[in-house]
């Protein structure tokens, strides 16, 4: 929000997802996976909720809210770019975003938050993953559907913000360590998906896409025979 002689001025945003590579197939086939995502319910908190830091990610147990949502309907909150890019090492894509600036103000809420409005978040594939033949496509599918389920994952923290903004600030009053408890459940919540090659992995992908489709592109990145 901007101050203005002594109103306050809501900036607004449309949230658009767009796709930033130069060739029409690779845009297609962005748009393939897109296209193909199920309307998966996902939970998200309500504004006013708490929080809390009581994860057991050793039993797999997380709670993930109490209200439910369409994570297709709202993905663009979290991701609103898809873009080619430099990798470290053997990553082929990863997801980046600004939230815990723009929604927490920081770890420790050292500073103050921007709001919902300022929420940036991008999935960037590496640049040797453009592809030659329907294998190396189907690879392609999967990289692209594993950064995603991280955006939505993240989808739980950002929903509320957007939902309540002012009840969800009051949950984050100075002198608190709800900054820091946040920081460490999204953490936890996306080492899931980020169990490489395992049986995890694949299902934290499906619960989101067709398995049919999921199969074959699991298969194909990890380098598996049909």
């Amino acid at each position: 929000m901007i101050p203005s002689r002594g109103r306050v001025l809501r900036r607004e945003r449309v949230y658009r997802l767009n796709v930033d590579m130069e060739f029409i197939p690779h845009r297609r086939l962005v748009q393939t996976v897109l296209d193909a995502m199920l309307p998966t319910e996902i939970r998200v908190f309500a504004p006013d909720e708490e929080i809390t830091n009581s994860l057991e990610y050793g039993e797999e147990v997380v709670y993930e809210g109490s209200r439910t949502v369409v994570a297709k309907d709202w993905l663009p909150l979290a991701c609103q770019s898809i873009a080619w890019g430099s990798t470290e090492g053997d990553s082929r894509g990863y997801y980046s975003h600004n939230l815990v600036r723009a929604l927490l103000g920081g770890v420790y809420g050292e500073r103050a938050p921007l709001g919902p409005a300022a929420m940036t978040g991008e999935v960037v594939i590496a640049n040797c993953m453009s592809f030659h033949d329907d294998r190396t496509e189907e690879a392609f599918c999967f990289v692209l559907g594993h950064e995603l389920v991280h955006a939505i994952r993240y989808l739980s923290v950002i929903v509320p913000a957007y939902m309540g903004w002012r009840a969800f600030r009051r949950s984050f009053e100075v002198g608190t360590n709800a900054q820091d408890i946040v920081c460490s459940w999204i953490d936890t919540r996306n080492r899931f998906v980020d169990h490489y090659g395992s049986e995890t992995e694949k299902q934290e992908v499906g619960d989101f896409w067709p398995a049919c489709l999921v199969e074959k592109w699991w298969d194909a990145f990890h380098g598996r025979d049909g």
